[in-house]
């Protein structure tokens, strides 16, 4: 079974259609699809098309049931997920020997999806969650495009409407392009909401991740100390987000 492409963009089934919706923040993901009529095929018979077409998942409204056809699955993070998620980022800190306690700094992950209101995904393989990464929209733009400023005695960028958070993907999973589909969502999502840069702030010593920022089009603007329970230095990027 072949799906076509209608002119309007949505794709035809035999016996349903898929396209993109905009209801929920899984449904705003790139590479996610809703089932708007009918029934899927086996998606087997979808793996072709799916690769080709970047598509990782489709979405049943109707049975609230989803059908997964990239094996790792990126979706948002659930409350039941928060234990899971909070220990990939254990793992990373332990990994760099930083410091790990029970500090505010860390509060965040003990909230899990709710201190991220505006977006939290997690990246699932063999039923293992071995990423993570967040959105964080500021109360008010940035003033001063490109620059380092003062925001409530913190060190930002300027020119930014939101943070890209807490990206983090263990050893064991990397090169797989975990980071980047994370990064998509989480850009994806900023530009829902009307976001035309993000700030990103992230340890010098992640040095793969400073290279898939500018690989996405980032700007080192500058540094400042984190306010991590080490004190570490960071690298501070801004990140144009151009229509997709």
């Amino acid at each position: 079974m072949t799906p076509t492409q209608a002119p309007g963009g949505a794709w035809h089934f035999p016996t349903g259609i898929v396209q993109p919706e905009s209801h929920t923040l899984f449904q705003r993901q790139p590479g996610v699809l809703t089932l708007t009529q009918g029934h899927l095929p086996d998606p087997a018979a979808l793996t072709t098309w799916a690769n080709d077409n970047l598509i990782r998942a489709i979405y049943d409204p109707t049975t609230q049931r989803t059908v997964w056809l990239a094996p790792i699955r990126i979706r948002p993070c659930e409350p039941e997920d928060a234990p899971r998620a909070a220990r990939v980022v254990e793992q990373v800190f332990t990994d760099y020997n930083f410091t790990w306690d029970d500090s505010d700094y860390f509060q965040d992950l003990n909230e899990l999806p709710g201190s991220y209101p505006d977006g939290f995904w997690v990246a699932e393989q063999d039923g293992h969650i071995v990423g993570v990464g967040g959105l964080e929209l500021h109360p008010t733009p940035f003033p001063n495009p490109g620059q380092l400023i003062q925001i409530d005695q913190e060190t930002r960028i300027g020119g930014t409407q939101g943070e890209l958070v807490r990206l983090y993907v263990l050893a064991s999973a990397r090169r797989q392009g975990i980071a980047r589909h994370l990064c998509d969502c989480i850009m994806n999502e900023a530009r829902n909401r009307g976001c035309h840069a993000l700030e990103i702030w992230s340890d010098k010593l992640f040095q793969e991740a400073h290279q898939l920022y500018e690989k996405l089009g980032a700007q080192c603007i500058g540094e400042r100390i984190c306010p991590d329970p080490d004190q570490s230095p960071e690298w501070g990027y801004l990140l144009p987000l151009n229509s997709s």
